[in-house]
């Protein structure tokens, strides 16, 4: 954001006031973009994910450079990254988040110039932070191997056998039942 302010000054030479106007404009806010991960991104723990920003200088009548760029999590800083390590242009800011905590986080960056002006791009992620989870694990204890089993349904009917074998699932077989005899 550029401002613009009139100086006035006035001199007095002789009782007879005369003035003198300068313009003075301030530097632009740097301007800054969060590239990665896409939007609505969903990491499963243990979890690294990678953040990725660009930030250009906003001033180039008063030269000034990146001092920072930060990755927020919410009003969080988890990062700040003082010099440009993800490509050959130098605009490029890469943060790794290890073991980030469980669930949704409002990922966005802020960078800051050599001024000390700030300015928050306007990229916001939301990041999913999911446990991993394992498959369940199902141990039959009932029938017993060579055992007959008669299945039954309080409501008289039977929709779907599942036959499973080791680790491998066979194609389902499906049959309707209606008040099966037993064995």
């Amino acid at each position: 954001m550029r401002h613009q302010l009139t100086l006035a000054v006035v001199f007095l030479v002789a009782l007879s006031p005369s003035a003198a106007f300068a313009d003075i404009q301030t530097p632009d806010s740097p301007i800054v973009y969060l590239i990665a991960p896409r939007r609505d991104a969903r990491f499963v723990t243990p979890a690294a994910p990678v953040f990725y920003a660009i930030a250009y200088a906003g001033s180039t009548s008063f030269p000034s450079s990146i001092a920072y760029v930060e990755f927020l999590d919410g009003e969080t800083v988890i990062a700040r990254v003082t010099a440009p390590n993800s490509d050959p242009v130098g605009q490029g800011y890469a943060f790794v988040w290890q073991n980030p905590p469980l669930g949704l986080h409002l990922i966005y960056a802020r960078a800051t110039d050599t001024f000390g002006h700030s300015a928050i791009g306007p990229d916001r992620i939301i990041v999913s932070i999911v446990d991993s989870d394992p498959p369940v694990q199902v141990a039959l204890s009932s029938p017993a191997t060579g055992q007959i089993f008669t299945p039954a349904n309080p409501e008289g009917r039977i929709r779907r056998r599942d036959y499973r074998r080791g680790h491998g699932v066979p194609p389902t077989i499906q049959c309707d039942l209606e008040q099966p005899a037993a064995g």
